[in-house]
């Protein structure tokens, strides 16, 4: 049985800057904007790949339960070092809680809610 790990990242504007992109392309889907523009638009945004798929998966569903500053991140666009956190396309972030990360710690997917990331 794997456990949940959190970790806390600590602000940062490339954060907020991520997270407004993610509601613009929500946004966008909503609107009926043509997958392939918004997927343009996510690109041009440095969205990461999991993110997107996520994102368009809720918008064919017609889900909105999950808005906010909530998002899923699959492996591939996150790189665990001992005390940060690369998001693919956004930057490494430092880790704020003073618990490192194990070298090779595997999980499945992930979630953003703010600053705080959890792997499961």
């Amino acid at each position: 049985m794997k456990y949940a790990r959190t970790c806390i990242l600590l602000p940062s504007e490339r954060l907020d800057i991520l997270f407004f992109d993610v509601a613009a392309l929500r946004r966008l889907l909503a609107g009926g904007m043509p997958v392939d523009q918004a997927r343009a638009q996510a690109i041009a945004r440095h969205v990461p790949p999991s993110v997107w798929h996520h994102e368009l998966k809720l918008a064919r569903m017609d889900d909105t339960s999950q808005l906010g500053r909530v998002i899923m991140l699959k492996p591939d666009d996150l790189m665990l070092d001992v005390f940060a956190v690369t998001i693919r396309g956004v930057g490494r972030f430092q880790l704020a809680s003073g618990c490192p990360l194990p070298a090779r710690l595997e999980f499945d997917w992930a979630v953003l809610s703010d600053t705080t990331l959890t792997l499961y």
